[in-house]
């Protein structure tokens, strides 16, 4: 009889014990859930422009045709070029830019206003890149240029490519080329962060909402992953180069020209100091939040 009763409380105690480890289990699986289902209800930023206007949220997105204010003006009324019949642009660019150099601005702006320009351009689009596939134009040279023909041999030419354009359009006069903005038209910080989810997760150091930076922490690391920045080739060497050598930014173009990397840099900088101060606060108030949640918020 006592051999059944000790039984009976070693049950009676493993129930309790069971229960409770269960009733624990229960209650920290419910605070991962409410904790999972607050983020998953918190509105949040997206890069690709999408649903930043509710109404239409389509407006601003990636992809979308540019805004035309004129009616196209393509020599054929559908796709081919048009200004055939006007002066060179290297003749006009040599017209309208060619005087002494050393002036001094009127307004006492440097050129460094020119390349946050860019940026800004750069911020809101991105429309003037080759398609696929590559469609190769020439821009005529006079005879006796004193760059590209200082030995008057005559009949010089530079090429480009033309511009990307949606595949549906330039088919018929009453649906001519339209070309597209493979950037968001919003001022969201798509020239730092990028307009892509996967891009800005390799920017990431998934440490209190950082981005990567050097040892210094004062400039953003080189490209080792291979983002698909662009890299075409150095003019002095004629081939390109490794693209691990470019600093990693949003902007695939970030890597242009020393100026706009100078902007570049410090956004970068400040933007990662801002995100690691707002990080450990919210981390304060919502332990559990996952890091990478902070950001999207």
């Amino acid at each position: 009889m006592a051999s059944v009763n000790i039984l009976i409380s070693s049950v009676i105690l493993t129930v309790i014990f069971v229960a409770t480890i269960t009733d624990g289990e229960t209650t920290s699986k419910k605070k991962e859930n409410k904790d999972r289902k607050q983020f998953s209800f918190t509105e949040k930023q997206r890069y690709d422009g999408w649903f930043n206007n509710l109404a239409h949220p389509n407006w601003g997105a990636i992809d979308s045709h540019m805004t035309r204010k004129t009616p196209p003006a393509y020599s054929d009324g559908v796709y081919m070029l048009a200004g055939q019949d006007r002066p060179s642009p290297r003749k006009l660019s040599q017209l309208f830019m060619k005087g002494d150099d050393g002036q001094r601005s009127a307004k006492n702006r440097s050129a460094l206003l020119a390349f946050f320009g860019q940026v800004v351009s750069s911020e809101v689009v991105m429309a003037s890149e080759s398609g696929c596939p590559i469609e190769v134009h020439r821009i005529e040279i006079e005879k006796c240029d004193e760059m590209y023909d200082p030995e008057c041999q005559g009949g010089k030419s530079i090429p480009f490519h033309r511009a990307g354009y949606d595949r549906k359009t330039g088919q018929s006069p009453n649906n001519p080329r339209e070309q597209l903005n493979r950037v968001t038209s919003w001022i969201d910080g798509s020239f730092i962060y990028s307009t892509s989810e996967a891009w800005i997760n390799a920017m990431r150091s998934f440490e209190n909402g950082t981005l990567l930076s050097d040892a210094s922490g004062k400039l953003p690391v080189k490209n080792t992953m291979r983002v698909p920045l662009f890299n075409n080739p150095v003019p002095n060497v004629l081939r390109t180069l490794s693209p691990e050598r470019l600093f990693l930014l949003g902007d695939p173009r970030s890597n242009q020209n020393p100026a706009l990397l100078s902007f570049g840099n410090p956004l970068l900088s400040h933007g990662t100091t801002w995100w690691r101060a707002r990080c450990v606060r919210k981390k304060g108030t919502t332990p559990d939040w996952p890091t990478r949640a902070v950001p999207e918020s």
